[in-house]
């Protein structure tokens, strides 16, 4: 509240706060009635000062680990951004963005003039991304680093589950069950040891196996566990799907917890001491070498799914989510398909899970909640389903954005609701939707738009045509 009123309390600073409103609105206002090649530069200038300015806490130690100084930048005192800084930032963002917009059809058509010169920008935009991304985790530090590893396991959750919800259009609201067969068969492979009341035990089976070998365990696990579940749902659709799958998630956390099996999960305390997927000397509990593992999950997640997108099983999931009736009709077997997309989309999940159990070395039933299935949902509708790289951007706004702004943890559940109902209102299709299932929505929009125009056309046909609106005019 003292950020709103500057520091001043009672009338001083409401009036503080009317005025600042006041003025923002008068810019908004003056900005929104500028042509388009001044304001849209302008906008994009603006929200590159305001998020340097919130990011600082990743900036400043990047900077540092490159040898720059910040001081021109941020200040001392405040730890805000100087005016010369943000006035710097915006002018270099703002002609950065003007030049771009006035250059980039001319650029971009000498780009794709030769297939040569086309491969070679995307050569070098891979390679700029790639050494990105390597270099990203010595950049931001180690607490960063453990951001970016929760978002990639949520990546991986969302690969999968894109799979089951994106492209086979099965609405499942259970996909925890799989993150949860991933961790716990994980740490029973490797060695994790049960929680009891008077300290540890191993678990009534373990294999002590090595992390590596155990994931392919953990797979095959996975999907036969989402063939278990796919199989009672073959004939439901919708919300009954959904129903049905939210039960098998809750039905999973409960298993994991009960006493019935408590002597291979440790029950309601759960595991711990999971090995941390070691190589020689190289431990992946440390939060910048196991950013590099989730990253290694994540490239191999990204390649699976782009592969199945557009194999032969891709097209036939995307004719069950058009019309299950009609792809039945031109032989699709979707009992096959279906079972095939539940089996896929868990095998994928649990990967996440296992990589999960290695991050925090423990386990138990509070980490496997509902939310994990909304939050996995989220990522998916937010991104755009069945879009690959929009879940990859769902991940970083749901998941990496509250992460940087911890301070903001308490307000997550109402940034995903308001997330989601902006997307619904504005983007329905997501923030990079599918080119052919954004083709559809257009396609559905102009079809609607059509058949509204030719009711409203005969009802006033009609009108027109009656004696009461013959006397009426």
């Amino acid at each position: 509240m003292s950020l709103l009123t500057f520091g001043h309390a009672g009338v001083v600073g409401s009036v503080l706060r009317i005025v600042a409103e006041v003025a923002l609105g008068a810019v908004g206002g003056a900005i929104g009635a500028t042509p388009d090649r001044i304001r849209v530069p302008t906008v994009i200038a603006a929200t590159v000062v305001i998020s340097l300015g919130l990011l600082r806490r990743i900036v400043h130690p990047a900077l540092a680990q490159l040898g720059l100084r910040d001081d021109w930048l941020f200040s001392v005192v405040t730890l805000g951004l100087t005016w010369f800084g943000a006035v710097a930032v915006f002018v270099v963002a703002f002609v950065t963005t003007f030049a771009w917009r006035a250059n980039s059809a001319a650029i971009v058509a000498r780009t794709h003039r030769t297939p040569a010169t086309e491969r070679g920008v995307r050569l070098i935009v891979l390679a700029a991304i790639g050494g990105g991304l390597i270099a990203l985790p010595f950049l931001v530090g180690s607490i960063f680093s453990q951001i970016l590893g929760t978002v990639g396991i949520y990546v991986l959750l969302g690969l999968g589950l894109n799979i089951v919800v994106g492209y086979a259009g099965l609405l499942d609201l259970g996909y925890v069950a799989f993150f949860a067969v991933g961790a716990y068969t994980t740490a029973v492979l490797t060695g994790g040891s049960r929680v009891t009341t008077t300290g540890y035990a191993p678990p009534s089976f373990s294999l002590h196996l090595s992390f590596f070998v155990a994931i392919p365990i953990v797979v095959v696990v996975a999907a036969l566990v989402g063939l278990l579940i796919g199989a009672p749902v073959l004939r439901l659709r919708g919300d009954y799907l959904a129903i049905v799958t939210l039960g098998f998630g809750e039905i999973a956390r409960v298993l994991f917890s009960s006493d019935w099996l408590k002597g291979a999960f440790g029950g309601t305390q759960g595991m711990t001491a999971i090995p941390a997927a070691p190589i020689g000397n190289l431990n992946f509990r440390d939060t910048q070498h196991f950013y590099f593992l989730v990253l290694a999950f994540c490239l191999i997640a990204l390649y699976i799914s782009w592969r199945l997108a557009d194999s032969r099983v891709g097209r036939a999931w995307n004719a069950m989510r058009e019309d299950e009736q009609v792809a039945e009709a031109v032989g699709v077997s979707t009992v096959r398909y279906k079972l095939l997309a539940f089996a896929m989309g868990g095998a994928i999940g649990s990967l996440g899970g296992a990589l999960f159990a290695v991050q925090v070395g423990a386990l138990n039933n509070a980490s496997f909640m509902l939310l994990v299935s909304i939050t996995a949902l989220a990522v998916v509708i937010l991104g755009g389903m069945g879009s690959i790289p929009g879940v990859i951007v769902g991940a970083l706004v749901l998941i990496g954005i509250p992460g940087v702004f911890s301070e903001f943890e308490q307000y997550r559940l109402l940034l995903y609701g308001a997330v989601l109902m902006a997307i619904m209102i504005l983007r329905p299709q997501g923030l990079i939707p599918n080119i052919r299932r954004s083709q559809e929505l257009e396609e559905e929009d102009v079809a609607q738009d059509k058949w509204a125009e030719a009711v409203t056309s005969d009802e006033h046909a009609a009108s027109a045509a009656s004696p009461l609106g013959e006397g009426a005019g």
